[in-house]
C-alpha cells in the first residue's frame, strides 16, 4: 500500500517507506565498509531563519543527502520499535474488531482490506476515488477500529501490556501544522496526531504521513522532501522530541504500535513536559540517573528563548538555549532566585560533557600557573603575567559558570544489516515546480534554489545522547552589546581566556559570535558606564592540541564566518619553496612576495592555538562590517554609504558554507590589504581601528609562515609569541584616538525570535540593553549577514585521511506545493 511514513533519529535518520519505490531505486552503500568508523562525520547544518517550510524542503532534501539508511520493514520494526504485536494480538483485533465491522474480510484465507482490495486507483467517474485525499480516506475507519482493540498479554513483552494512548489517526490535507517557530506552514496528507479535530500541531503530531497513489520520478521526490519536512518541523519545534517514526497485516500491526504505543516510545522525552502556555518543564536528575523518584531531581521552567535556530538537519539540531526558572512541581510555581540559562543539546555518546571538558581545562591551567615558570621565555612571560590570576582562581569567572547538569539517554545504535541510501532525493535534477497534492490548495512561494550534486562519502553512523546544563549567568552575545567599544573591551578578556586555554594545551576550535558572551558585573549599576564581564563558552569541540596521529584528523570545525582560512582551504599557509626572513619585523614591512610551491598531499591541516586567534581577528571583522548599515548619519560625516559595495563585499566574503571564497583569502594574504577593500564603505572614525587589524593580520601571517617553515607546527612554545602580539594588538586598539570609534553601534534586531516570550511577573529584568520585537520585520541585508549558527559536522568529504574527491553541480529547481 503507498503511504509513506519516516523515522528519524539523533545520529542517523531512517526513511521508511512501505510502498517499495522500485522506479530509480537510490544506491546504497554498506555500512561495515567504512574507512572511520571512529566518529560521527560532521557536516554543515544550516538554520532555516524565517523562512517557511515549503521555501525549504529542497534546502533540507540537499543537506540531508546521505544521512539516510534502508533496511528490511521486519527489521525495522523488530530494532526499533519498542514492541511488535506478535500473532495472536494481530489475529484478535482483526477478528474481534476489523472483521466484524466490515473494515476487512477473508478472502481464500487471505486478509483482505474491504477498501483496498487491489491497487487503489484514482477515478475521477467513481465516487470516493476522485482524489488521493478520498481514496485513503478509509484509513481512518481501519485505525478507529484498531483502536477500539483492548491489547493481551504479549508473552515475552518487557514491561506492562500496552494500552490505547491518547493519538488517533487523522486526515488533514487543508491543515497547516501549527509551531512555536516562526516560519511554519507546511502539511501533511495524514497523521497520528493528540491534538483535537480542528487543530494540528508539532507538540500533537507523533507521525507524519504523505499519501500517494501512483508514482513517477517527480512525485517521488516531492513525497519524500514532504515527509523529511515534516519531520525537521516536528523535531524543531517540539523540546521533548528525541526521534520521529515514517500486505495488510503489516499494516495493521503498524498501527497499533502507533495507537498503543507510549509517549516515550513514540519519541517523546519523558523529563520534559509541555505546558499550555507553550513553555517547558525540563526535570534533571541528580544522583541516581536510573531512578524514578523525584527527590533526586531538579525541575527548570523555561522564560524565554536564548537562542532558538531551526536546523535544516534533523540529524544535527542545534543546541536550543532558554532562560530558566527553578520550578516547584508540587506547588506548581517558581521557586525564589535569579534567572538561569539551560542549555539543550545532543552529543556524540562517548563524547565529554561541557562541566568534564571545563574541569579538564581547569586541572591543566591550575598545573601551568602552579608549577615553576617555564624555561622557555615568551611562555615564562605569560606565566609572569597570569600566575597571579591563575593561583587566585579568579580566572575562571571568565568562563561561565556550571550549575547543574545531566548526562542522559542514548539513541539507538542503527539496525543490523542497514544500508545507507545514496541518492534518496536525487532522482530528478530539474527546474520545476511541484503541483502539489490533488484537491489540496498550495501554500509557500515558488524560490529557485541552487542544488549540488554531493560527493558520495563515507559515513558511520554513531549513537548520540542528550546532554543539558545550566548556567549560572545570563549573558549577551558579543555582536548584541551595545557598542564595538564594549565588544573590543570583552576581546580583551577573551584573549585571556583564550591564553590560559593555550598554556593548558587546549584549542577551543569554535570561536564566533555566539560563543563570546558578556554580562554586568556585579556593582556596576552604579557605574556611569557598563563594565562587562566576558565569558567564553560552548566547549564542546574544544580538545587538547596533539599530533593527528594521536588523533582523529581536523575536521572542519567552527562556524564558517569565523572558521580560520587554512581549515577552511585544509591547506597550511607556507609552501615549500617559499622562503622568508628570519626576522618578523622585516618581513612584515616587506610584505614579501615569493613564489609559492604547491604543498605536500599528505600534509594534514589540524587545528591549531594560533587559529583560535584568527578567529577572534575574523570577529572583529565581521562586527564593523556587518553593522555599517544600521550606523547614525552623523557617523558619516557627510559621505554616502555605498549599499552596494558593502553588500557585495560583505556577502562574498563572510558566507555560511565550508567553502573558501577568492574573496575572503584575499583578506587574508600577503598581498590583501584590508583597508583598502573596505575603508570605502566603513565610516571614517574606523580607519585607526582598520589600520590595527591590517597590521595584526600581517603579524598573524608572519608567525604562521615562521613557524611552519620551520616545522614547529607541533611546538607547542612556538605559539607564545603569536599570543603575546595579539594581545599587544587588543591593547593597542584601547589607545586609538579619537575614541568615537567606540561609539560604533552594534545591536541588531533577531530575527529567529520563538513566540514565547511570556516573563513570570516576579522575574527579574535580565538586561537593560533593548530587546528585539518578537515580530519585528528584519531588513534583507542584517539577515543575510548573519552567521547562521552553522556547526561544521565531521564529513569524510573534509577528512584529509581519504581521497580527494570531486563534486558535480545540479541544476537550479524551484519547490513549491505543500
Amino acid at each position: 500500500m503507498p503511504l509513506l511514513m519516516s523515522l528519524c533519529r539523533k545520529g542517523a535518520a531512517l526513511f521508511w517507506i512501505i510502498a517499495l519505490l522500485t522506479q530509480n531505486r537510490p544506491s546504497v552503500v554498506a555500512i561495515d565498509k567504512q574507512r572511520n568508523p571512529f566518529f560521527t562525520p560532521r557536516k554543515a547544518a544550516t538554520a532555516g531563519g524565517t523562512s517557511k517550510v515549503t521555501q525549504l524542503r529542497t534546502v533540507m532534501a540537499y543537506e540531508m543527502e546521505g544521512e539516510f539508511i534502508t533496511c528490511g520493514i521486519d527489521d525495522f520494526m523488530s530494532h526499533y520499535f519498542a514492541f511488535v504485536p506478535d500473532t495472536n494480538n494481530v489475529t484478535r483485533c482483526i477478528q474481534r474488531h476489523l472483521i466484524p465491522s466490515g473494515v476487512a474480510y477473508i478472502d481464500k484465507s487471505k486478509l483482505v482490506l474491504s477498501e483496498f482490495p487491489d491497487t487503489p486507483t484514482i477515478d475521477k467517474a467513481v465516487p470516493g476515488k476522485k482524489n488521493e485525499m478520498e481514496v485513503f480516506a478509509p484509513l481512518v475507519n481501519i485505525a478507529n477500529n484498531i483502536g477500539k482493540y483492548v491489547y493481551q498479554h504479549q508473552p515475552g513483552l518487557a514491561g506492562p501490556t500496552p494500552i490505547r494512548n491518547k493519538f488517533k489517526y487523522r486526515n488533514v490535507p487543508y491543515s497547516s501544522i501549527s509551531s512555536d517557530i516562526l516560519g511554519s506552514n507546511h502539511k501533511v496528507d495524514a497523521c497520528f496526531t493528540s491534538d483535537h479535530d480542528n487543530f494540528l500541531s508539532t507538540w500533537g503530531t507523533a507521525v507524519s504521513i504523505e499519501q500517494k497513489v501512483k508514482v513517477n520520478n517527480e512525485q517521488r521526490l516531492d513525497n519524500m522532501e514532504k515527509v523529511l519536512s515534516a519531520n525537521v518541523q516536528v523535531m524543531n519545534d517540539d523540546v521533548r522530541r528525541m526521534f520521529t517514526y515514517g500486505d495488510p497485516e503489516r499494516l495493521i500491526k503498524i498501527f497499533m504500535f502507533f495507537l498503543f504505543a507510549t509517549e516515550e516510545q513514540l519519541g517523546y522525552d519523558p523529563l520534559v513536559e509541555r505546558q499550555v502556555d507553550g513553555q517547558y518543564i525540563f526535570r534533571i536528575r541528580h544522583s541516581n540517573p536510573n531512578s524514578n523518584d523525584a527527590d533526586d531531581s531538579r525541575f527548570y521552567r523555561t522564560v524565554k528563548v536564548l537562542s532558538g535556530y531551526r536546523s535544516n538537519n534533523i540529524t544535527g539540531r542545534m543546541p536550543r538555549v532558554w532562560t530558566v526558572e527553578r520550578y516547584n512541581p508540587t506547588t506548581g510555581k517558581a521557586m525564589p532566585g535569579s534567572l538561569q540559562v539551560l542549555k539543550d543539546v545532543w552529543i556524540d555518546h562517548n563524547a565529554q560533557t561541557e562541566r568534564q571538558i571545563q574541569e579538564a581545562i581547569f586541572e591543566a591551567i591550575n598545573k601551568f600557573g602552579d608549577q615553576e615558570a617555564p624555561e622557555h621565555p615568551d611562555l615564562k612571560i605569560i606565566w609572569a603575567q597570569r600566575r597571579e590570576l591563575i593561583q587566585s582562581r579568579d580566572y575562571q569567572r571568565l568562563f561561565l559558570t556550571i550549575e547543574d547538569d545531566y548526562d542522559g539517554r542514548q539513541s539507538k545504535v542503527i539496525a543490523p544489516g542497514s544500508r545507507r541510501i545514496w541518492g534518496l532525493f536525487d532522482p530528478v535534477r530539474t527546474f520545476y515546480q511541484s503541483p502539489g497534492t490533488n484537491s489540496r490548495h498550495d501554500t509557500g512561494h515558488i524560490r529557485p534554489i541552487h542544488t549540488y550534486k554531493k560527493t558520495n562519502i563515507e559515513r558511520h553512523y554513531v549513537p548520540k545522547k542528550q546532554y543539558r546544563v545550566v548556567f549560572k549567568e545570563i549573558c549577551l552575545p558579543i555582536g548584541s552589546l551595545p557598542t564595538l567599544g564594549d565588544a573590543m573591551d570583552v576581546l580583551q578578556d577573551i584573549h585571556i581566556a583564550l591564553q590560559l586555554m593555550y598554556c593548558a594545551g587546549w584549542v577551543h576550535r569554535d570561536i564566533s559570535d555566539g560563543n563570546i558572551l558578556a554580562c554586568k558585573k556585579q556593582g556596576s549599576q552604579s557605574q556611569s558606564s557598563t563594565i562587562w564581564q566576558a565569558k567564553l563558552m560552548d566547549l564542546e569541540y574544544a580538545r587538547p592540541f596533539q599530533r593527528p596521529d594521536e588523533a582523529a584528523a581536523d575536521p572542519k570545525t567552527g562556524t564558517p564566518f569565523f572558521m580560520p582560512i587554512e581549515i577552511l582551504k585544509q591547506e597550511y599557509f607556507y609552501r615549500k619553496g617559499l622562503e622568508q626572513p628570519e626576522d618578523d619585523v622585516d618581513y612584515i614591512a616587506s610584505r614579501g612576495r615569493r613564489r609559492a610551491v604547491k604543498a605536500a598531499k599528505n600534509d594534514i591541516v589540524t587545528h591549531n592555538f594560533q587559529h583560535d586567534l584568527e578567529s577572534v581577528w575574523w570577529l572583529i571583522l565581521y562586527l564593523i562590517v556587518s553593522r555599517v548599515f544600521i550606523q547614525p548619519l552623523e557617523y558619516w560625516e557627510g559621505r554616502i554609504l555605498d549599499e552596494g559595495k558593502a553588500e557585495r563585499w560583505i556577502s562574498s566574503v563572510f558566507q555560511n558554507l565550508l567553502l573558501l571564497s577568492q574573496e575572503r583569502k584575499r583578506c587574508f594574504d600577503l598581498d590583501g590589504t584590508i583597508e583598502q577593500q573596505i575603508m570605502g564603505f566603513t565610516p571614517n572614525h574606523l580607519e585607526g581601528l582598520v589600520e590595527s587589524l591590517e597590521l595584526s593580520q600581517t603579524a598573524l601571517m608572519s608567525f604562521y609562515l615562521n613557524r611552519e617553515r620551520k616545522e614547529q607546527i607541533y611546538d607547542h612554545a612556538s605559539y607564545a609569541r603569536a599570543h603575546i602580539n595579539f594581545g599587544e594588538f587588543l591593547e593597542s586598539v584601547q589607545t586609538l584616538e579619537p575614541k568615537t570609534w567606540r561609539q560604533y553601534v552594534l545591536p541588531l534586531s533577531d530575527p529567529i525570535i520563538s513566540t514565547q516570550t511570556d516573563t513570570p511577573a516576579d522575574a527579574a529584568p535580565e538586561t537593560s540593553a533593548p530587546q528585539p520585537s518578537t515580530h519585528a520585520t528584519i531588513p534583507p541585508r542584517e539577515y543575510l549577514f548573519r552567521p547562521s549558527k552553522v556547526k561544521a559536522k565531521r564529513g569524510s568529504e573534509e577528512n584529509p585521511n581519504r581521497g580527494a574527491g570531486g563534486s558535480n553541480k545540479g541544476a537550479k529547481r524551484s519547490r513549491n506545493g505543500v
